[in-house]
């Protein structure tokens, strides 16, 4: 018995060989934008969709790895160091902590960048200049 051919030209480029399926309904201005990638990357329908998929993909991972952990680690800072509701604390006070706190998770933003750029293979750049933040007027607020 001889084996079946299968249907159309085979796969090239980087996504060629065996694969699985896939289907999903798009809207025309989505097809239509599948379409023109496809054509200026020399790519067919399916392999310029699996291209953003993958590209896609990876940048969720890098998030994940470089990013949510300070974000993480920023959220968990803020909601501990909050007031309670029910209290007329000092606002002043919570603030500039916040602000502390806010200056810490830009520092690790910035090595979280720089570590993904070096991960990439990207010229190092330069850091922009750091404004010197201006000093908060302390005013206490009345919340009664």
């Amino acid at each position: 018995m001889s084996e079946k051919k299968a249907r159309g030209a085979p796969r090239r480029g980087p996504y060629g060989g065996k694969t699985r399926s896939f289907a999903t309904k798009l809207t025309d201005e989505t097809m239509e934008r599948l379409e023109k990638k496809a054509i200026v990357s020399n790519m067919s329908i399916s392999q310029a969709a699996e291209a953003i998929l993958v590209q896609g993909l990876n940048a969720e991972d890098d998030f994940q790895r470089h990013f949510a952990p300070p974000l993480r680690s920023f959220e968990a800072s803020i909601i501990r160091s909050m007031p309670d509701h029910d209290t007329t604390d000092d606002l002043s006070a919570w603030s500039e902590a916040a602000g502390k706190l806010v200056n810490r998770l830009s520092d690790e933003l910035t090595k979280s960048i720089a570590a993904l750029a070096a991960e990439l293979g990207l010229p190092n750049e330069p850091a922009p200049p750091v404004k010197k933040p201006r000093p908060t007027r302390r005013r206490k607020l009345d919340l009664r």
